[in-house]
């Protein structure tokens, strides 16, 4: 492959599935959705939840890293490390996304309306 076609996931390493997505608990949603949308809420949230925020952040800079990484390797014909950062991108940003998700779930928990 040269470098004038984009990276390409790598096919067997490494062997590992992506992480899962994390899915916020439908009994969240539903109480969430019964508090009307124009409603102010208050919001009691743990410090782990903050955690969640913090680490979905910090993810999200690591995998823009892994992708720039990634254009960087591909530009320069190193095909194989290219894929090795894409991959690592793609699993970060599912990482990020799944605490930005329990970040979320934290706030629909913990929220009463006014």
């Amino acid at each position: 492959m040269s470098n004038t076609e984009p990276p390409q996931p790598p096919a067997a390493a490494p062997n590992e599935p992506l992480p899962e997505r994390y899915a916020i608990p439908v009994q969240v949603i539903e109480s969430w959705l019964k508090i009307p949308a124009n409603d102010y809420v208050q919001v009691k949230i743990s410090r782990a939840d903050l955690d969640q925020l913090f680490f979905a952040l910090t993810n999200i800079t690591g995998t823009h890293q892994a992708l720039q990484d990634a254009l960087v390797k591909w530009s320069n014909g190193e095909v194989a490390d290219a894929n090795t950062f894409l991959d690592k991108s793609r699993r970060g940003n599912i990482i990020a996304e799944n605490h930005i998700r329990r970040f979320f779930a934290g706030i629909m928990a913990g929220a009463t309306p006014l």
